[in-house]
């Protein structure tokens, strides 16, 4: 059984809610369920949301594909990002974090 990921989903700089940071938790812990999760902001420009492991990054998407109203297209490249590291790591992580960039 792989280790708990440990994950820091990233909010929006001058958004009013969580709803990137709110994805970026569903989808990794639909593939980690004990995943830990943190909001971190990033004041940086283009806001980009990176999923990694011990320093490997796994997979980094655009800030509004993680919006419902685009319909999370950010969900595919994470969840398969997420299932292949998965499937690689036979000791299994000892961290992660998702942070913005």
């Amino acid at each position: 059984m792989l280790s708990p990921l440990r994950a820091a989903a990233a909010r929006a700089v001058g958004h009013g809610g969580f709803q990137e940071a709110e994805a970026a938790t569903r989808f990794v812990k639909a593939v980690f369920p004990d995943a830990q999760v943190d909001a971190v902001q990033i004041r940086k420009r283009p806001i980009r949301v990176t999923i990694s492991s011990g320093g490997r990054e796994l997979v980094r998407v655009d800030q509004r594909d993680l919006f419902g109203k685009y319909g999370w297209p950010a969900e595919k490249p994470i969840t398969e990002a997420l299932l292949k590291f998965k499937a690689d790591e036979t000791a299994g992580p000892t961290a992660a974090a998702v942070a913005a960039e």
